[in-house]
């Protein structure tokens, strides 16, 4: 599970982690969405992150 903080409180989202050639990936993830819009589903990578 990972905790996502926002203006107005948090969200947990439940996560899955593999190993894949000795990078992370993410297999699967999973949470409660209110009615509300909290995010748009852009993932910004951080310059000089490992890319796999």
């Amino acid at each position: 599970e990972m905790d996502i903080e926002h203006p107005t409180g948090r969200f947990t989202v439940d996560i899955g982690i593999s190993e894949r050639e000795g990078c992370h990936v993410i297999t699967r993830s999973a949470l409660l969405r209110t009615a509300r819009k909290l995010m748009d589903g852009t993932v910004y990578v951080p310059q000089g992150a490992a890319v796999c």
